[in-house]
């Protein structure tokens, strides 16, 4: 009786092991996604905002930027 009685705490620990191996993997692979989503979310954000910045800049606005920065021997 005790050999069935070890063998069933070994099964059960031998389970535990393997059933936490697989959790640990999917909170992992869980944790990428999340930080992948956050990376395009933030791509996404800036590209946002540097349209933002062209569409509102006139086009006054561009050449005299591009006046100051750039001459005509240039």
């Amino acid at each position: 009786m005790h050999k069935y009685l070890i063998i069933a705490v070994c099964a059960l620990v031998i389970a535990c092991y393997f059933f936490g191996a697989r959790i640990a993997r999917e909170k992992c692979v869980a944790d990428g996604a999340n930080a992948q989503t956050n990376e395009i979310i933030n791509n996404v954000n800036m590209v946002r905002v540097a349209h933002e910045k062209t569409v509102h800049t006139g086009v006054r606005d561009i050449r005299d930027i591009l006046r100051r920065k750039y001459t005509i021997a240039e």
